[in-house]
């Protein structure tokens, strides 16, 4: 030990004088260095924790393809093979949530998975997952209904109010789901959101177990550029995607028609006859 002291204030005194010269002492006194065995055999260890938990965490998603046949649409699952739909494949993690949106086919792609797509069908591919590897367990839970799985979804549109319009109170938003692998995978069926596409679309999820499935002022802000954001100081998992969308898609003489059939102003705006502006209109409930 009075060696290895001694090697060691050598090694800080030549060190600071010249460091270069660290080395061929250290080679020197080769006889003093600490056995690299236990050193080893910890980062041995720590490397098979690491692997052990990344392997728990780590989940092989279904592509959107994939998803679509296990509930039966194969016409869908046709339509993301050949590029008709769009592929999104994008996530955001929140309150230990892991949201995927996996893509979306609108219009004229769905006319053989929907009879009236025409008329303004769209879908979304979405899938939760917990940040921890844990299953969703969805299907376990009392009536579907629990503080971990329970989430409502619209889109929404810059320079709208969402409580006043948004997907669910322009024709609603209903869903088909199932659970593979401890992974929650969801078939959304909108109202088709084209006719907005000017208006720079976003996909909104959250937990609604606390906070209900309206789309009100308390879950939503639109700020002063036009954009629509989650309310400040939410403590619940949440997720927001922009759309790829063309805005020449866009129809605004039909996005009037919609504002004037629900008393709206073409701002988006309550008319003045319409009551507090802070109540939501009608929207259809999800399934």
């Amino acid at each position: 030990m009075k060696g290895y002291k001694a090697t060691f204030a050598q090694v800080q005194s030549v060190h600071a004088a010249n460091p270069n010269k660290m080395e061929v002492i250290m080679n020197r006194k080769h006889k003093h260095r600490i056995p690299r065995k236990p050193i080893l055999a910890l980062v041995a260890i720590a490397i098979i924790a690491a692997l052990s938990v990344t392997a728990y965490a780590i989940v092989s998603l279904l592509s959107p393809a994939e998803i679509a046949r296990e509930m039966g649409h194969d016409a869908l699952a046709a339509a993301f093979e050949d590029g008709s739909g769009t592929l999104i494949n994008e996530s955001v993690t929140s309150e230990g949530f892991i949201f995927t949106l996996h893509g979306m086919a609108t219009g004229e792609n769905l006319l053989a998975f929907y009879d009236e797509a025409e008329d303004g069908k769209a879908i979304l591919v979405l899938s939760v997952r917990r940040e921890n590897g844990r299953p969703m367990d969805f299907f376990k839970q009392p009536a579907n209904v629990t503080v971990d799985t329970y989430f409502a979804y619209c889109v929404v549109f810059e320079g709208f109010k969402p409580w006043l319009i948004s997907s669910r109170t322009v024709g609603g938003t209903g869903g088909q789901l199932f659970e593979k692998d401890g992974v929650l995978y969801v078939l959304l069926d909108c109202s088709n959101f084209e006719i907005f596409s000017d208006r720079k679309p976003a996909f909104a999820v959250w937990n609604a177990a606390e906070i209900g499935i309206a789309p009100g002022a308390g879950l939503f802000q639109l700020r002063e550029d036009g954009s629509v954001a989650f309310a400040h100081g939410l403590q619940i998992a949440r997720a927001m995607f922009p759309l790829p969308m063309d805005s020449a898609k866009a129809d605004p003489a039909r996005v009037a028609q919609i504002l004037e059939e629900h008393g709206l102003a073409p701002d988006g705006s309550l008319l003045p006859d319409d009551g507090p502006e802070a109540q939501p209109l009608e929207w259809a409930e999800t399934p």
